[in-house]
């Protein structure tokens, strides 16, 4: 990867979870909109507390490091933390760079090297009420670790003089007088006794470009020819609409840019402007490497492709790169139309060797979040990011999602629910069709109201509603309180799981805890064997710890007491000799864990690349590794 971020902080830091989520949205990608555009940096947490034994950081999963600092006083009184910034200090080199954020007094006595560094210093030791300020530095420090850390970022301002001017001048006065950015405004800068044309193309190329779009913008020649330039160019682009009546004719090659509404918020611009050129710079060097490790890839772009894009195409090339998300349909459409020679692919296609054998495949997620997550470097935002990258390919290669869950606040249920709604309005499908089932096993299903199940309908979701355990009545709700009723419950989820298996081609399974569950295992444990029995593709995703994670720990030897992690849940030991006093399918440990050892893998992969699953938290890589699996296990 051309870059990776760690985010590191005190993990009884207030702020800390929600900050984490802030910036893994800004560099990566927002989970709530999974079809929008991410840069895809990825983002990696650092968490602990004192006397914790805080993972370390990888510094060989990236040609470039950058590791932004949250410095509140539990860090800074924390002799754990300062003896772990020591370690990071000695690693440092004009790879690996220091983001330091104050979060209170003295934050950068923190290490000699943070001291010495220029960090982000707050009026107000907030992190969410600087939230404009520390986008914008972290922006411009990342475009610059990326680019050349000594050189100020440009912005050439092309504006028309007619009815932009006084836009255009609160510009340059705004970024010189309350940011680290320079500008080229054409009034000041261009230099007299030199050519005209000359110096408004080098300092276009030279800058990123901020394009003040006004009523008579595209009537002005050089106005347009600068937008060309940066277009032909790959020059990061954005628009603010400065439209004050009506334009009589809309310039075609404004578009496929970010744009923004005019506003007195110039920081609000910047940061959008910023962002698109960190975007660019990230995706050049990550989709070239991507390039170099495929040769059936000609050339890529590091943007969305648009008919423009075929000028700056050879004729020889054939398949093009551009940057995640996938385009829609629609709009793949129209290139094809264009020109129906050269294919347009994103990296995750490529790396994963076309993806075109899910054509009704049913492929079902094992996952929640697990205990120790934090302790694997990881937060739920990365497990909901892995979930939904899949699912946005799995579906776009033909394929059906299947889950089992509740309705619980910010679950994978609602996860799944908000998906399966996005790419139906993205895809304009027909309202009947349907991206996802979920399974709800009795009783959770009797709470479940007519105004959720006309949700779900909305939504393109099939809810399946999996009838009670032989002997019970099945009209009235029962808690999960007591052996009694915890039998009844575990016989109930064991039932929905193993009807959901039957329904099932292949099964991707991470995360999952190991304490506090109401069956007769760990949730993902009982899925990972029921699949097994039935010796469907299994992938295993390792990195983000809990339930997934011991079975890997389990195959490779080492000493997990799933009962005895079981039984940390107080009612589990009384429970467990009620269940096998009254069922014939014993609850068994060592059963079980033969079961996990003897499995295994016909997953399209080899044993190295599941090694690779079994560990990565690398997302890109995650998501490459199983689509390339499905693909060769469903070869037509």
């Amino acid at each position: 990867m051309p870059l990776a971020t760690y985010v590191l902080y005190h993990s009884e830091f207030s702020e800390g979870e929600k900050a984490f989520d802030m910036i893994y949205q800004l560099l990566c990608r927002d989970t709530d909109r999974p079809l929008t555009d991410g840069i895809d940096i990825p983002v990696y947490l650092r968490s602990g507390k004192d006397g914790d034994d805080i993972l370390q950081i990888d510094f060989d999963e990236s040609e470039k490091t950058a590791i932004i600092i949250l410095i509140d006083e539990k860090m800074f009184c924390s002799q754990t933390w300062r003896d772990y910034l020591k370690i990071i200090e000695k690693k440092c080199d004009e790879h690996i760079k220091i983001y330091g954020i104050g979060l209170c007094n003295y934050a950068f006595e923190i290490s000699s090297k943070i001291e010495k560094n220029q960090e982000i210093k707050l009026d107000k030791y907030s992190f969410e009420d600087n939230w404009e300020l520390i986008q914008t530095r972290l922006l411009e420090s990342l475009y610059r670790q990326l680019t050349d850390p000594e050189q100020k970022i440009k912005l050439f301002i092309s504006h028309a003089k007619k009815d932009c001017l006084s836009e255009a001048k609160q510009l340059r006065d705004y970024l010189n007088s309350s940011t680290k950015l320079s500008t080229f405004f054409d009034e000041n800068d261009i230099l007299d006794g030199n050519n005209f044309d000359n110096q408004i193309e080098n300092n276009v190329t030279s800058s990123l470009l901020v394009v003040l779009n006004s009523d008579v913008y595209t009537d002005r020649e050089w106005c347009r020819n600068e937008l060309l330039i940066a277009k032909r160019n790959d020059i990061p682009t954005v628009i603010i609409n400065c439209v004050k009546k009506r334009v009589k004719r809309t310039f075609p090659y404004i578009g496929n840019c970010p744009m923004v509404q005019y506003s007195d918020n110039w920081t609000e611009m910047i940061i959008v402007l910023l962002k698109t050129a960190l975007n660019q710079v990230y995706q050049k060097q990550l989709l070239q490497t991507v390039q170099t490790e495929n040769p059936k890839i000609d050339d890529f772009i590091p943007h969305n492709p648009e008919l423009f894009s075929f000028i700056n195409i050879s004729k020889d090339k054939k398949k093009i790169l551009y940057p995640e998300p996938p385009l829609g349909k629609e709009e793949q459409s129209v290139l094809t139309d264009f020109n129906n020679e050269i294919s347009f692919v994103t990296p995750t296609e490529a790396m994963a060797k076309a993806i075109d054998n899910l054509k009704d495949k049913k492929i079902a997620f094992s996952v929640s979040e697990s205990d120790d997550l934090l302790q694997c470097g990881c937060a739920k935002a990365m497990l909901k990011d892995i979930v939904l990258e899949l699912s946005r390919y799995i579906l776009k290669a033909g394929g059906y999602l299947i889950y089992g869950g509740d309705l619980r606040k910010e679950g994978f249920t609602e996860s799944f629910e908000n998906f399966s709604y996005q790419y139906g309005e993205k895809e304009k499908a027909d309202r009947q069709e349907k991206y996802f089932t979920n399974y709800f096993p009795w009783p959770i299903h009797l709470n479940i109201s007519e105004s959720n199940k006309a949700e779900f309908f909305h939504c393109r979701v099939e809810p399946k509603f999996v009838n009670a355990p032989d002997g019970v009545n099945s009209s009235i709700f029962i808690p999960p309180v007591g052996n009694e009723n915890l039998n009844v419950w575990a016989r109930s989820l064991t039932k929905m799981r193993e009807e959901m298996e039957n329904d099932v081609d292949a099964r991707i399974i991470l995360g999952g805890r190991l304490t506090g569950f109401k069956g007769k295992y760990a949730g993902i444990i009982e899925e990972f064997l029921i699949a097994s029995q039935k010796n469907h593709p299994i992938y295993l995703i390792g990195g983000f710890g809990g339930a997934a994670k011991a079975i890997v720990d389990i195959r490779e030897g080492k000493d997990v007491d799933l009962l005895t992690l079981a039984e940390e849940t107080p009612s589990y030991t009384g429970f467990l000799t009620y269940y096998n006093d009254n069922n014939s399918d014993k609850i068994d440990y060592s059963s079980i864990k033969k079961q996990i050892i003897n499995y295994t893998f016909n997953n399209g992969l080899t044993p190295e690349e599941n090694d690779t699953l079994f560990r990565t938290t690398n997302i890109l890589e995650i998501v490459s590794l199983i689509l390339k699996g499905l693909n060769n296990i469903f070869k037509s």
